[in-house]
């Protein structure tokens, strides 16, 4: 006896089944149900979105928004479609259209907790602190996210320099969840940045009792023993990362680097200082730390400081690279192909001289790296038969994204009569986000 073929009839069934198994945790089974859903009614707008948010939790966030955007029409008035589909959109860096959504979540359902975090957050990450906070604040007591809107809520609001209010939401957010490492580093630098050494020492310890020999925790304890002239305490953090060998300098910077990528320019500091603290010649952390530049400045007086610890950091790489030296000559160039110099622009400075630094000793490095390309000159090309040069662009962003829009024009508009353009793509790309 062969098994009945599944029908639109069984639609409600599977998707009960799939909303059983998802709220199980049991993410394999409910996006086999979804998928089940789609097969016999492939619109279906309610398997669209769930089976969107499961891909989501398991990773695949880019499958994840092609079955939102499918959703999207039919379930446009739907508070808790447009909430889940702002947390999907900010994930895919589309920050605008997230807050649109969240924003339109809120405006159908006011009492929407998950459309009032999302829209926190991003908020938050874009250093829109006041907004941010008064969102956090809507989060009640019982609801299950409580203890991070806490704790975003100290963020926002050591964002806005009330160290003390960010304590006592830090302090709210430890109650519900005494073992969040983060939780206590955050309230031990609020502690310090309100002048309680000795308080900030105490968080401190539990940060690190919490999260026993993490190079993370231990780089951001012995900053902020720093920041306290706890020298005792500096040294403890410090020795605890020495014990993890080079293991934790590698995972050190890996941290530094993700937090860099999110523009947490803080905990980036604080993971390539650490790596620093132990061996001032990194490599890899001294480009980390140079490379820290933000995105947006809370006020000019604040780019002044910014440009002068690019420009110091230029002289620590500049003395440190040693031209003799095989493997460091190998690490500067891994470096030097995964760095750039993108925030200084955000600064609206002559960066004349400092970007003619940057490229003596970006081309110090390729030479070292390849002497038999800087033995001799590149000779000129020859140009086309018919006397047009030739013009080549190379990018990983030939597809609709911001460098395609700014730059385009560039190539659509060269006199085809005097160049001949070639386009190359340095990417497997396929997406059009």
């Amino acid at each position: 006896m062969t098994p009945r073929e599944e029908t639109a009839a069984d639609a409600p069934r599977m998707l009960g089944e799939g909303l059983a198994f998802h709220r199980q945790g049991r993410l394999d089974e409910a996006e086999r149900a979804y998928r089940a859903v789609l097969a016999v009614l492939p619109r279906h707008p309610d398997a669209l979105h769930f089976l969107g948010l499961v891909l989501h939790q398991k990773g695949d966030s880019r499958a994840a928004l092609t079955f939102f955007e499918q959703a999207a029409h039919p379930l446009g008035k739907n508070a808790d479609f447009l909430a889940n589909f702002s947390l999907i959109l900010k994930g895919a860096n589309r920050w605008e259209k997230a807050k649109a959504c969240a924003r339109q979540a809120l405006f159908l359902d006011p009492s929407h907790m998950g459309a009032a975090f999302n829209l926190g957050t991003i908020l938050l990450d874009e250093g829109d602190h006041e907004r941010a906070a008064a969102l956090f604040r809507k989060i009640p007591p019982s609801d299950p996210d409580r203890a991070a809107a806490a704790y975003l809520l100290g963020k926002a609001l050591a964002g806005l320099g009330r160290p003390e209010d960010a304590g006592r939401a830090f302090r709210e957010a430890l109650a519900l969840d005494p073992s969040d490492a983060a939780g206590w580093l955050a309230l031990a630098k609020a502690e310090a940045a309100a002048g309680r050494a000795e308080a900030a020492a105490r968080s401190m310890r539990e940060a690190v009792r919490a999260a026993p020999g993490d190079p993370g925790v231990l780089a951001a304890a012995a900053a902020v023993a720093d920041a306290c002239g706890d020298s005792s305490g500096r040294d403890l953090s410090l020795a605890g990362i020495r014990a993890g060998g080079a293991d934790s300098l590698r995972r050190l910077c890996e941290i530094g680097e993700a937090a860099a990528g999110l523009g947490a320019i803080d905990a980036a500091g604080d993971a390539f200082r650490g790596v620093l603290a132990l061996d001032p010649g990194h490599v890899r952390a001294l480009w980390g730390l140079r490379r820290l530049l933000p995105a947006s400045y809370e006020s000019d007086a604040e780019i002044p400081a910014a440009r002068a610890g690019f420009a110091d950091a230029l002289d620590h790489i500049e003395r440190a690279f040693d031209p003799g030296s095989p493997a460091g000559v190998e690490s500067a160039f891994m470096e030097l192909a995964a760095v750039t110099n993108f925030y200084l622009a955000y600064q609206e400075q002559d960066d004349r001289d400092l970007q003619i630094r940057f490229g003596r000793l970006a081309a110090r490095i390729m030479a070292a790296r390849f002497p038999q390309l800087a033995s001799a000159p590149t000779p000129m090309p020859e140009p086309e038969p018919d006397g047009r040069l030739r013009i080549g662009f190379f990018s990983a962003y030939w597809r609709r994204h911001t460098v395609a829009r700014l730059f385009a024009g560039w190539i659509e508009k060269l006199d085809r009569g005097r160049f001949k353009v070639f386009i190359y793509r340095c990417s497997t790309a396929d997406h059009c986000q």
